[in-house]
């Protein structure tokens, strides 16, 4: 038990240090999720789709990679 103090700290330590990387970037793709469905009408008008639409992505593929790095975490 000893021993295995030590290594299940750094997991502990890696899973919450992943964690609040993902609710950062979670925070950010709501808030920019938010701001283009309150702006639709002129994000439609002026064709900014694709623009919002690869920056939500991006957001999304962080959120991804965070929540797989804490669940090999998890899972060992």
């Amino acid at each position: 038990m000893i021993v295995a103090l030590p290594f299940q700290y750094l997991l502990v330590k890696v899973l919450l240090n992943q964690h609040a990387k993902g609710v950062k970037i979670t925070d950010k793709r709501v808030r920019l999720t938010t701001e283009v469905l309150q702006g639709i009408r002129l994000i439609k008008v002026y064709g900014w789709e694709s623009f919002y639409a690869e920056a939500i992505a991006k957001f999304r593929q962080g959120e991804i990679r965070t929540i797989k790095k804490s669940s090999c975490v998890i899972s060992k």
